[in-house]
């Protein structure tokens, strides 16, 4: 008994999020080493502002999340795309690594 075929895609779609997700994780890396640095400066000197640093990047990360990501119309309609030939199947059990 074969395995099934695996599927990979390599549309628009997919490019886009590889593109997103990448830029959001080395922006996300860069902010989180500066912060990490200046965090035991601010905990020791000014407690009060470190917290409402944290605060204000928690409420802007939720308003971002309930305000602005259900407007991205468009990637819900690269989402709901019907299947094209992007998609191929690819049978992997032929395969021999040696």
């Amino acid at each position: 008994m074969s395995p099934a075929p695996a599927t990979t895609s390599t549309g628009p779609l997919q490019t886009l999020r590889a593109t997103v997700q990448g830029t959001t994780f080395a922006f996300n890396r860069v902010v989180a080493a500066g912060f990490a640095f200046t965090t035991p400066a601010l905990v020791r000197h000014h407690p009060t502002l470190l917290f409402s640093l944290v605060l204000a990047l928690a409420v802007g990360a939720s308003l971002i999340g309930l305000l602005w990501i259900p407007r991205l119309f468009k990637a819900r309609e690269l989402d709901h795309r019907p299947p094209s030939s992007d998609v191929r199947a690819v049978d992997i059990s032929t395969e021999v690594i040696t």
